[in-house]
C-alpha cells in the first residue's frame, strides 16, 4: 500500500502557513510574498484559499472559523513545528538541487518536497523501516559499482572546505589544489579529491533534534562525494574542534549507512 501523500499548490500553502502563525517554512524562502503589493497578496491568499474550500480542504463556519482537514492540519503542522527533521539533499552536476525533507513529531513523520515549482507533496512516512527505504531512494546515485578506494583519510576545517568547493565551482581546479596543499593534505588525496569534486554528484544530509524543546538543539551533518574516483565521506569529527571535518575515500555502502544513520534520531522520536 502506498503512504498516504497531499499535494498543496503554493498559493494554498501560503494560505495555511498564515492559519498557523508563519509567513515561512522548510523548503520556501523567508519571505514567500516579499516584493508584492497589497494587492498581488490578497490575490494569491484568496486564490489559495478558494481551491483549499474547492478541494474540501477548509471550510469556514458561520462565525468566520477557519476549520483544515484532519490530516492536512497534522501533516503541515509537523512540517511546521518538528520536534526532529532530517534534511538530505542531492546536488547534480548541472548544480540543480532537490531538498527533501523528514519532520518528525511524536507519533507523526511526515516528508515533503517540491518535485517542481509551486508544487509542494507531503507524505506520511508511518515508520522507521520506509524512513530508511526513502533515504536509500532519494541517495540512490551513491550506490552501484564503486572503483576500490585508496586509503584516504584527511581533515580540513569547514570553511577552508567551504572555500575549495568554491574554487572547483568556478573551474579554478588549480586553485582548489593549492588551498588543500596549505592545508597539509598529501598530494595522493589532493588530485583525486578534486578532480571529482569537478564531476561529482554531492549528497548532503544534515539532522536536527530537540527543535521544540532543548535549549541547544543537537544537528549533525555529511557530505558525501560520489565520483569516479571514490565515494568521500565528509563528517565531523566524534570529538574535538566541531568546525575540524574528515574527509574519507571509501565505498558507497559506508556513504549510505551514514546517511540512514542520520535518520535515527527521528525513528526515535517517531517512537517507530
Amino acid at each position: 500500500m502506498q503512504p498516504y501523500s497531499l499535494t498543496l499548490t503554493h498559493n494554498e500553502l501560503l494560505v495555511i502557513l498564515r492559519l498557523f502563525g508563519v509567513e515561512s517554512m522548510n523548503g520556501l524562502t523567508a519571505a514567500p510574498l516579499a516584493g508584492l503589493d497589497e494587492r498581488q497578496v490578497a490575490e494569491r491568499l484568496n486564490g489559495g484559499e478558494a481551491t483549499l474550500v474547492s478541494r474540501g480542504l477548509l471550510q469556514h463556519q458561520d462565525d468566520d472559523t477557519a476549520i483544515l482537514d484532519d490530516a492536512l492540519l497534522a501533516f503541515v503542522g509537523a512540517s511546521v513545528f518538528p520536534d526532529a527533521i532530517l534534511l538530505v539533499s542531492e546536488t547534480r552536476r548541472d548544480g540543480t538541487n532537490i531538498p527533501v525533507y523528514f519532520n518528525a513529531a511524536t507519533a507523526l513523520m511526515v516528508e515533503h518536497v517540491s518535485p517542481r515549482p509551486g508544487i509542494y507533496v507531503f507524505t506520511h512516512i508511518p515508520d522507521s523501516a520506509l524512513l530508511r527505504q526513502r533515504v536509500r531512494m532519494i541517495a540512490q546515485g551513491i550506490l552501484g559499482e564503486a572503483p576500490a578506494p585508496a586509503e584516504h583519510a584527511v581533515s580540513i576545517g569547514d570553511q577552508d572546505l567551504a572555500d575549495v568547493l568554491a574554487q572547483v565551482r568556478a573551474n579554478d581546479q588549480a586553485g582548489a589544489m593549492q588551498l588543500l596543499e596549505q592545508a597539509g593534505w598529501p598530494q595522493a588525496a589532493i588530485r583525486p579529491f578534486v578532480a571529482d569534486l569537478a564531476t561529482a554528484t554531492i549528497v548532503t544530509g544534515v539532522a536536527a533534534t530537540g527543535l521544540r524543546d532543548a535549549d541547544q538543539p543537537d544537528s549533525q551533518s555529511i557530505m558525501i562525494v560520489r565520483g569516479a574516483t571514490a565515494c568521500w565521506l565528509i563528517d565531523q569529527h566524534a570529538a574535538g574542534d566541531p568546525a575540524m571535518l574528515r574527509v574519507r575515500a571509501v565505498d558507497g555502502q559506508t556513504c549510505l549507512e551514514s546517511l540512514q544513520a542520520l535518520a535515527e534520531p527521528l525513528a526515535k522520536t517517531l517512537g517507530a
